[in-house]
């Protein structure tokens, strides 16, 4: 896993707070890794209004997901590989 995504990882609980009913759920999350990029795959209910974005100190990718809820097991976020 990237270590520039793992940042992106430990957000995704603060992302899915309580939301309006009939919104969008992360039901699933795939990570890929190669020498020169990363991809996220992000499995939800429906389409989904967001914002992309970058903050630094520490270097991070944001991906804030309006009106989402999370359902992904948390034993799933945890870090595997390098």
């Amino acid at each position: 896993m990237s270590a520039r995504l793992l940042p992106l990882l430990l957000l995704l609980p603060v992302l899915f707070g309580a939301q309006p009913a009939g919104a969008v759920t992360v039901e699933g999350l795939r990570l890929w890794g190669a020498p020169d990029h990363t991809r996220l795959v992000l499995d939800m209910t429906g389409r989904a209004r967001y914002k992309l974005f970058r903050l630094h100190r520490p270097e991070r990718v944001v991906i804030d997901i309006a009106h989402a809820r999370d359902r992904i097991p948390a034993g799933d976020l945890r870090r595997r590989g390098g």
